[in-house]
């Protein structure tokens, strides 16, 4: 970490609202683009990011720079703060939400929504529609394993697969 970043720290640790700001702001792209390829939707990450940044202004005097950098603390509070509202949602199981990290090497989740365009499509589904598309084909779920964890029968989980994936194939421009 520079110098000028850990004198930010330092000065939004001992009250200076700028600086606090300035860190903020520089860290902001980063936890809305990473929540972004979480929840699809681009209102969910943006008030999930302005989450994490109440959340930050909040703990900022526990922040340890040696520890971490500003962005990895920021998207960890992001993370956390999106994995409280899963929770909650119930949109996933506990082995879903056990396996979204922020590590350097990316899950199968991150591999599926690499391209922006299928987060762009994919946010244009319903949740019932997208729910099974993301555990098929950005976990790797099976069908039996799809129907478990959203608790609905193994007909419906194709079938909402199948539709989906018509939606997004009409969305892009590719008729059947």
């Amino acid at each position: 970490m520079d110098e000028k970043t850990i004198e930010l720290i330092k000065a939004a640790q001992g009250g200076n609202r700028y600086a606090l700001a300035q860190l903020l702001h520089e860290s902001y792209t980063a936890v809305y683009r990473y929540l972004l390829k979480l929840t699809l939707n681009e209102y969910e990450a943006q008030d999930i990011a302005q989450d994490a940044m109440v959340k930050a202004i909040e703990k900022i005097n526990i922040y340890n720079y040696e520890k971490s950098s500003f962005s990895t603390w920021m998207i960890t509070i992001a993370k956390n703060l999106f994995i409280d509202r899963v929770r909650k949602q119930k949109l996933f199981d506990k082995y879903a939400i056990e396996n979204l990290h922020i590590e350097q090497h990316s899950t199968p989740l991150e591999d599926f929504l690499e391209k922006d365009e299928i987060i762009s499509f994919l946010s244009k589904l319903s949740p019932k529609l997208r729910a099974p598309i993301v555990l098929k084909y950005g976990f790797d779920f099976s069908y039996e394993e799809i129907a478990k964890y959203l608790k609905i029968p193994i007909g419906t989980v194709k079938s909402r697969i199948s539709n989906g994936i018509k939606a997004m194939r009409k969305e892009m421009g590719f008729y059947e």
